[in-house]
């Protein structure tokens, strides 16, 4: 077959009419071993079967060309489109071509891709709206839409602190059905609906159910080709980080809840305590480590919040803004799968998930377990607390009962009240200053190591958690006082220190 014949065969029906050997695109084995393998490994250039009046920018051009229309007959099922390229003047002209013409071929050839290119991204954008798939999984996916995260938190929360084994998919398929019914989401097209999944990566161990959930968006052909299982596995990469951002901050908000809880029933027994004439050495440590408790919490909640901040706007948005912006002039597949590839690098490289931020990983993954902490410390110091409230309680209903039967309130064979046991509330005191130091040193060492990593500008992030000169004047267990505190920063400044005010 003439090589001419082979080349109108390839441009406009994307066939290879012709034997292995006889063409310089031959089709590959792979072709077809999974999603989106068909173009980025379906066919091949073989560099030693070129001819020489084809450069290697048209040899390009050519199998971009016969892979789109492949591509779209068989990915997209749109075999019209092959038709009625058979029917314009360029097919027509590359009928009349023959051998020595190759400046018409490469123009003949320029012009034909670039129609085939046209329309394949159309029909990504248009037919099967590509963008509004990115969009939702942005929005479910990277937790962008408040409001359904919201809701969705609000169901999920007291599952996903069960053991992963009692936990199954069914169930928790139902509170995803209930944040989309709850929040703007139901609005969304159905589709995206049908799309979204709950997964759960069961492994060994004793697991919460926060270990092993994770949303997923499966996609069929031809987005598959663009949102392949490496796209899908750096998408979730981030989702898991802000997954566990949003545990802390459930658990924070738990903690903010259960202390103001604990406060008013401290407040309840030590008006008990003065009208029984009982001690209040105990209630009073307690209220010592509670406001310990709520000085460490709203540390945490800073750090929380601002990271949440940073990874939702200066990461999210600026590379959904500058892929929106990108996108919408991609030439051809190659060139938006590249935008969409490069959209997923922001996405990965702002999160400091790449292979050379793995030591801020591991310091961010240990500081993020130490805000879990908080929140078992202060419902044992809640369980002091409630439990001396309900002893009181007994004692004085004991009382009112032994005064309404016309006989003593109390009676040496009466137990003494036990009251909160200031060894209790000691231990709680100690594990809080174990969290207190291991929270701090997590955090020195995670904010000494933000401004190595390249190429993010993280300036910003550190100038928002350089808030601990002010928190080194808040008192803790085991801390110096503000007076020693205050000599220590002037024989700092006396001796020309020139740390940062982080340490």
């Amino acid at each position: 077959m003439p090589l001419l014949d082979m080349v109108r065969s390839w441009l406009f029906e994307g066939r290879l009419a012709s034997s292995p050997g006889d063409f310089f695109i031959t089709a590959s084995p792979h072709s077809r071993a999974s999603p989106g393998s068909l173009w980025r490994m379906g066919y091949v250039l073989e560099e030693g079967m070129r001819p020489p009046f084809v450069s290697e920018a048209m040899a390009n051009k050519l199998l971009r060309s016969g892979k789109t229309l492949i591509f779209l007959r068989e990915c997209c099922g749109d075999a019209e489109f092959e038709q009625s390229l058979a029917r314009t003047p360029m097919a027509a002209a590359a009928a009349q071509l023959s051998h020595g013409q190759a400046e018409q071929l490469e123009r003949l050839v320029e012009k034909t891709a670039a129609r085939i290119d046209r329309h394949v991204v159309n029909t990504l954008l248009d037919k099967y709206s590509f963008v509004s798939h990115c969009s939702a999984i942005k929005r479910y996916l990277l937790l962008s839409q408040g409001d359904f995260v919201t809701a969705l938190m609000e169901g999920l929360g007291g599952e996903l602190m069960r053991p992963s084994r009692e936990i199954s998919e069914y169930g928790l398929a139902g509170c995803l059905d209930a944040a989309i019914r709850a929040s703007s989401a139901q609005y969304d097209n159905p589709d995206v609906h049908n799309r979204l999944r709950i997964r759960l990566d069961h492994g060994a161990g004793s697991e919460t159910g926060w270990d092993v959930f994770s949303l997923r968006y499966s996609v069929d052909e031809p987005l598959a080709t663009v949102l392949t299982d490496a796209a899908a596995a750096q998408i979730q990469a981030v989702a898991r980080l802000l997954w566990a951002l949003k545990r802390a901050e459930h658990s924070l908000s738990a903690a903010w809840l259960l202390l103001n809880t604990t406060q008013r029933s401290l407040t309840r027994l030590a008006a008990k305590t003065r009208r029984l004439q009982l001690s209040s050495r105990g209630a009073d440590a307690v209220d010592g480590v509670l406001k310990n408790l709520q000085g460490l919490r709203n540390e945490m909640a800073h750090l929380c919040t601002n990271l949440q901040a940073y990874l939702m706007f200066e990461v999210l948005e600026r590379a959904w803004t500058q892929f929106t912006t990108r996108i919408a002039t991609a030439p051809d597949l190659d060139s938006l799968i590249g935008v969409h590839n490069e959209y997923l690098d922001a996405l990965v490289d702002g999160a400091l998930l790449c292979e050379e931020h793995e030591e801020v990983q591991r310091e961010l993954t240990q500081l993020l377990a130490t805000l879990l902490q908080l929140l078992p410390l202060l419902r044992d110091l809640n369980f002091l607390v409630e439990g001396a409230n309900v002893e009181i309680d007994t004692r004085m209903r004991d009382m009112e009962d032994r005064t309404r039967a016309m006989g003593w309130a109390t009676t040496d064979a009466d137990a003494p009240v036990r009251g909160i046991v200031g060894d209790d509330v000691a231990a709680v005191g100690k594990r809080l200053d174990r969290v207190t130091r291991d929270y701090e040193t997590h955090l020195r060492t995670f904010v000494d190591l933000l401004p190595t990593q390249t190429p993010m500008d993280l300036n910003f992030l550190l100038f928002r958690l350089d808030n601990r000169a002010f928190l080194s004047l808040t008192p803790r267990a085991g801390a110096a006082s503000d007076g020693e505190q205050k000599k220590e920063m002037r024989r700092s400044g006396e001796k020309g220190d020139t740390r940062s005010p982080l340490y």
